[in-house]
């Protein structure tokens, strides 16, 4: 029979709950779930609505239970289905949390049977980036992200657990005032870590800590003093050779970045990492797939909350941190690559030099023709009368034209006057203010822009400051993934193009320079819309782009279509830009 929790029973003034309690005469408590410092976790039943819930009993004397109510109000505001949303949050006459329950399986408990694949794991990061976005914009951290916190329904979709709740429960309430970027950084790390899990089916342990087992999986090996100077988690695909390189990539910019990459810093960038891995994927019908089998395995309800397992540490039964294997193939992808950057090079010189050569061939043989066309024409018989009749056409025309041309000289020279009077009144070429703003259409392929928060750095005279491309790491031509990608700089008015100087981060980089076809109102939708006017396929650190004539226009495209060689794939980058009219 069940019992109405109407208030603290005897015996003290706080006394636990039980099973079988009903709080606030709608909420009944079946099976106790967890327990984690002053809160009971209870899976209850919603009487009114007649549905599975999950119930956080806090205890009201504990100096926390505040901050935890109040981080459950603020997390109310997370209505994206792929949360596990609040429901009610109260604190008379025993404080409480009501938040939804979900069918499913915890991420921990599915990495426990294995590795998920390249476009599965990117699938379940992206949900969880995409769900954080609009909270992230908000100011809304979840701060507490862990294989423990992801549950995977048996559709294959993907739910956040304890959005601000988790955090508040282990006493890592944010405080008041904390530097916003710092809190964004806790997530975007986190969702590194659980990307790195997903694909090793290994947990990134800080190095400060015992390299243990945490969420049930092992730690994941870190490089020894003779690999690196300090050391730091190997990249994903030196453990396992399937992992996908841009995943790869991902792993390696979040977690142990290098010098000279471009760091993801937001969700908002994992987003548009994940999506370029998945492309048409199906990955929530394999992750379904996935969870029923291990459904009936286990012979479990398929409930993703399930009694907790905590992160306890555990005796590691293989070694890790040193291990001779990990090391010796790390050591030959760092070689691998080093070579591979080197045969792209000489492979560039190769072309290079092939290509002059075949010029040289062809202006050879044309010049050779030309002699030949020569020779034949100096032997015929009308060569030769036109040879002895040429002296006397010219004398002719020598006593016909003689009194035009000196009366030309005159006018000549008035005109002549007069232009460089002209020349003198017209200003030499000058500066030109602008601004810039990124250019990435999505019907090209591009994103709608690449790092648009930094376009304005170009034109702030400032060398240091520096607007980058995004990471590519198949091709130095975007990975396939579109033409490419650059700035569209508005002079505020037409002018008469005279120069660009453009100082480059890395080269060589390929660029054109173009102007609208519709000069009052330029495209952004596709660069087809665009005009080249001048082009460098090779362009190094500093390149001058000069107009004789230059174009008159109000805006103009700097457009990359091949970037440099960076660690870890190609990027581009402008550091500055000027204009001159």
């Amino acid at each position: 029979m069940e019992r109405a929790q109407q208030g603290p029973r005897p015996g003290g003034p706080a006394a636990a709950p039980a099973g079988g309690d009903v709080l606030a005469e709608r909420y009944h408590l079946d099976e106790q779930l967890d327990v984690v410092g002053f809160a009971t976790t209870w899976r209850g039943r919603d009487a009114m609505l007649s549905r599975s819930v999950i119930v956080h009993v806090l205890d009201p004397r504990a100096p926390t239970t505040p901050e935890v109510l109040s981080a459950a109000r603020r997390a109310s505001v997370a209505t994206d289905s792929r949360f596990l949303r609040v429901l009610d949050a109260l604190d008379e006459p025993i404080p409480f949390i009501v938040c939804e329950d979900s069918p499913g399986t915890r991420l921990r408990e599915l990495l426990s049977y294995g590795a998920l694949s390249g476009v599965e794991s990117a699938f379940v990061v992206r949900e969880i980036a995409d769900a954080l976005s609009p909270m992230h914009a908000r100011g809304i951290f979840h701060r507490r992200l862990t294989p423990e916190s992801i549950i995977i329904t048996p559709n294959g979709n993907v739910k956040v657990v304890g959005f601000l709740i988790d955090a508040a429960l282990s006493g890592e309430a944010a405080t008041p005032g904390r530097e916003p970027a710092l809190q964004e950084a806790e997530d975007v790390r986190a969702l590194g870590k659980i990307l790195y899990a997903c694909l090793t089916q290994r947990w990134p342990v800080p190095a400060e800590r015992p390299q243990t087992k945490e969420f049930g999986l092992v730690a994941a090996p870190m490089t020894s003093p003779e690999v690196s100077n300090t050391p730091r988690w190997v990249p994903p695909a030196t453990i396992k050779e399937s992992v996908p390189a841009p995943l790869d990539a991902v792993c390696v910019s979040i977690l142990t970045p290098r010098a000279g990459t471009n760091r993801i810093r937001s969700v908002d960038q994992i987003v548009r990492a994940m999506n370029r891995v998945i492309g048409a994927a199906d990955p929530d019908g394999d992750l379904e797939q996935r969870v029923r089998a291990l459904a009936g395995r286990a012979g479990t309800t398929g409930t993703g909350m399930t009694p907790r397992v905590h992160a306890l540490a555990e005796p590691v039964q293989e070694p890790l941190v040193g291990d001779d294997l990990v090391e010796q193939a790390e050591v030959q992808r760092i070689t691998r690559e080093a070579a591979e950057q080197r045969e792209a090079l000489l492979a560039e010189r190769a072309e290079a030099a092939a290509r002059i050569r075949d010029e040289k061939e062809h202006q050879a043989q044309a010049e050779a023709r030309a002699r030949e066309r020569g020779n034949s024409w100096e032997g015929t018989r009308l060569y030769r009368l036109l040879r002895w009749m040429a002296p006397l056409y010219v004398t002719a025309m020598l006593v016909i034209a003689v009194p035009g041309m000196i009366g030309s000289i005159r006018h000549n020279d008035n005109a002549a006057r007069r232009a460089a009077a002209e020349r003198s009144a017209t200003p030499a070429p000058g500066p030109v203010a602008f601004t810039a703003e990124s250019f990435d259409p999505t019907a090209d392929g591009g994103e709608g822009g690449e790092n648009a928060d930094e376009a304005a750095l170009v034109a702030d005279s400032d060398a240091g400051t520096v607007w980058r491309t995004d990471l590519y790491t198949g091709s130095a031509t975007f990975s396939g993934l579109k033409p490419g990608t650059g700035l569209l700089l508005d002079l505020g008015r037409p002018v008469g193009l005279d120069g660009l100087d453009i100082r480059f981060v890395g080269e060589p980089t390929a660029v054109q320079i173009m102007t609208p076809r519709d000069a009052e109102n330029p495209s952004r939708a596709t660069v087809n819309d665009w005009t080249t006017v001048a082009t460098d396929y090779g362009a190094g650190a500093t390149t001058r782009f000069s107009f004789d004539d230059g174009p008159t226009t109000r805006y103009v495209l700097v457009y990359l279509t091949s970037l440099p060689r960076v660690d870890g794939g190609w990027q581009g980058g402008i550091s500055e830009i000027a204009v001159t009219a």
